[in-house]
């Protein structure tokens, strides 16, 4: 599982990469006005870790591995932020900085848990394309469910790129961070019980 996790992370990744630098001309007049490729392509260097990250982070709670879950997970917010303290703020390096503090804190993460992973349960590199199949076939069930669910979530964001300035989208996206913020104590309090109570007996339960 955590093998395919692994390459189905990197080719996912490289496939949607690629399908965005190939329609990216389409939309860069209209939604990428003013804002730099090279910012826009590097953040496409985070991507297999993001996917990496998020896959192995079900691998981790599904093992109910809380203490591991929340330090990887504080670690990446407290990666992001001291990096980006250090190389924009001491050093002023600007936004690019900010950038590649971000795409780090990301990579370094995802190192961990991936050597977390392979040292605590002696994962042999081997490709299970039955399995791969499988959990794919699975997981679509799901996915367009999801995908709708996201631009739901975003879709004000995008009228507001459209219609207004990217000053406007940048204020418009503070505002709703802070705002979702509020979310976060029940989304990790069920993030965190919903393994245990799906592993636990009839007891238990």
């Amino acid at each position: 599982l955590v093998t395919n996790s692994v390459i189905f992370s990197v080719v996912s990744s490289a496939v949607f990469s690629l399908l965005f630098v190939l329609i990216f001309p389409l939309l860069e007049d209209r939604f990428f006005h003013g804002v730099s490729s090279r910012i826009i392509f590097s953040s496409l260097i985070a991507l297999p870790f993001l996917q990496l990250i998020a896959l192995l982070n079900g691998f981790i709670l599904l093992r109910t591995r809380d203490r591991f879950y929340n330090l990887m997970s504080f670690l990446k917010i407290a990666l992001h932020l001291g990096l980006t303290v250090l190389l924009v703020l001491v050093y002023h390096y600007g936004i690019y900085a900010a950038l590649y503090a971000w795409i780090l804190a990301q990579a370094l993460v995802g190192t961990l848990s991936l050597y977390y992973v392979v040292r605590q349960y002696h994962v042999r590199f081997e490709v299970d394309f039955h399995l791969f199949l499988r959990t794919l076939k699975h997981g679509l069930k799901g996915y367009f469910g999801n995908f709708i669910n996201f631009l739901n979530k975003r879709v004000d964001t995008i009228m507001i790129s459209i219609f207004l300035t990217l000053g406007d989208v940048g204020v418009y996206s503070i505002t709703l961070a802070m705002s979702e913020a509020l979310l976060q104590l029940p989304i990790s309090v069920t993030t965190l019980l919903f393994p245990r109570v799906s592993n636990a007996t009839d007891e238990q339960s």
